[in-house]
């Protein structure tokens, strides 16, 4: 089928107010699950290390590279599908494939086969979030593609809130192969439900400009965008502060039970109610401020990342350093809660200067750089930085004396030098936020031309 007889597929309707928030509602569920399935393996990380014998590295590889290589492999073929054919229908295999393979992370032996088995939930996740933000384009005109945008992202914090708790309880009182079952099986209904009651949306139909009825080639979508500064720096921000959070949701159950001696089901209620619920409200927050802020300013799609993550990188150092756990959370709520804020307006920027048969392909090329350099460099950074920082208090013996999984007993000798290693790295990670508000600042010079444009 070509392009017009999709299109002809496509709900002809106006759909009514609530029927939009169901579809939102939707889309937001779908996002909770693919980021459950992402971050399980971080609060079960130190489960892992014990079983499977692993390395901060290959944590860091866990959480990162593996999920992220393959998910940018594949990511712009399937947006470029999803430019021309159903995307509801691309959602709907994307579900059905990344929940299987989380399924079958439960019955890896080693770390090659988790590598593996987590390869495949990239595979699966590819093309399910470019396909969303299309999507909610035509569903939502551009004064409330902000808030909407921040419903759909409520569902990262959602997710990782679920998979936290949840994980962490399994974990504690079964095991981690159990923890994977009972997060990727359901998935395979939630697919189904998709399929059948969300409706594929006419394209372009809130846009100004012409609409065409072909998508653009790739070198027209990248000639678009990278002639606007301000998506240019948009990118690099959004790609240093996705590396410092992804560094950090992955290693945080490890900062926990390390530093702090937390088991695993306080470490799940913890790590979910951190970097859950607290960046949920970010995260609505972020997008309704937005919308509002910018029918005074546009140059707010920058400015509100820009101040949100000054304040929350200032609470991150200081929140690491506490001795007292009880101070440690009660300073980590609030930037948690702030971070979050930047997701909506940005993404909403690259909405806004795309046109509607670029926008899938636009946010996977965001997505791709973000998440290779960002959500694969940045846990891996982290690791390498703990393991780092372990070795010289270790005295140069730590490898020799603690052998991977060795770090997680209560002997002094392995666990102070591997807390001290993991608290340093999530230190540095904090620093990168302010790196991306500099960029930020200099996309705000640029971005009220670059919308008119």
């Amino acid at each position: 089928m070509d392009a017009r007889t999709h299109e002809a597929e496509a709900t002809t309707s106006a759909p009514s107010a609530k029927y939009v928030r169901y579809v939102l509602l939707m889309l937001m569920i779908v996002n909770a699950l693919a980021f459950l399935d992402r971050s399980i393996v971080n609060v079960l990380s130190q489960a892992l290390k014990a079983d499977l014998g692993l390395s901060d590295t290959q944590l860091g590889l866990l959480g990162g590279f593996a999920f992220v290589l393959v998910y940018s492999l594949f990511a712009l073929p399937v947006a470029r599908l999803a430019e021309r054919k159903s995307r509801r229908n691309v959602i709907t295999v994307c579900i059905t494939i990344w929940s299987t393979m989380t399924t079958l992370c439960g019955f890896a032996g080693s770390f090659i086969h988790l590598f593996l088995a987590r390869v495949g939930v990239g595979m699966g996740e590819a093309g399910a979030s470019p396909s969303a933000h299309s999507m909610i384009a035509d569903y939502v005109p551009p004064a409330k593609r902000a808030s909407a945008i921040s419903i759909f992202v409520f569902g990262n914090p959602l997710g990782l809130l679920i998979g936290s708790v949840l994980g962490g309880l399994i974990a504690q009182h079964f095991s981690w192969r159990i923890a994977f079952l009972i997060v990727g099986l359901p998935g395979l209904l939630i697919a189904l439900a998709f399929r059948l009651t969300v409706k594929e949306p006419p394209r372009g139909q809130f846009d100004t400009a012409p609409r065409t009825e072909t998508a653009p080639s790739l070198i027209q979508v990248l000639g678009h965008m990278l002639a606007k500064k301000s998506f240019v720096h948009m990118t690099i921000a959004f790609t240093l502060v996705g590396g410092a959070i992804a560094g950090i949701a992955a290693f945080l159950p490890a900062f926990l039970m390390r530093r702090y001696g937390f088991d695993f089901a306080f470490t799940g209620l913890v790590v979910g109610g951190l970097g859950g619920a607290s960046a949920c409200i970010g995260t609505l927050c972020g997008g309704y401020l937005t919308d509002w802020a910018v029918k005074h300013d546009k140059r707010w799609f920058a400015w509100v990342p820009a101040v949100m993550l000054t304040i929350s990188g200032i609470l991150f150092v200081i929140g690491f350093v506490q001795q007292d756990w009880r101070w440690m959370i009660g300073i980590l709520i609030a930037p948690f809660i702030i971070k979050a804020t930047h997701f909506a307006p940005t993404l909403a920027g690259f909405h806004n200067m795309a046109e509607a048969r670029m926008r899938a392909t636009v946010v996977t090329l965001v997505f791709i750089v973000a998440n290779v350099l960002g959500g694969g460099g940045g846990p891996l950074l982290v690791g390498v930085v703990s393991d780092w920082f372990a070795a010289h208090a270790g005295a140069g013996a730590f490898f020799a004396v603690c052998p991977s999984g060795a770090s997680v007993t209560t002997s002094s000798t392995c666990m102070t030098p591997s807390a001290y290693g993991v608290t340093m790295a999530m230190i540095c990670a904090a620093l990168i936020y302010f790196w991306s508000v500099i960029h930020y600042v200099l996309a705000s010079r640029h971005i009220r031309r670059d919308l008119l444009a």
